[in-house]
């Protein structure tokens, strides 16, 4: 564990700019960053605007993990 965020905003914007700025912040390199993985929340894996196309948008063939 990182850091753990305590924010009520739970929209897939919200969520994507405290990751961002966590992973800024703890020094992990941004671009070294393959594959992402959450439950299957509209918000964080859905196929239009959620964490997972945010992620995507920024770094090009980024494999969305499952949880089963």
């Amino acid at each position: 564990i990182i850091d753990l965020i305590d924010d009520a905003d739970e929209s897939a914007t919200n969520i994507f700019e405290n990751l961002m700025t966590i992973i800024k912040k703890s020094g992990l390199p941004f671009d070294g960053l393959t594959s992402i993985r959450a439950d299957n929340t509209n918000v964080n894996m859905g196929n239009n605007h959620s964490v997972f196309t945010l992620f995507n948008n920024e770094i090009e063939n980024l494999f969305k993990g499952k949880l089963s």
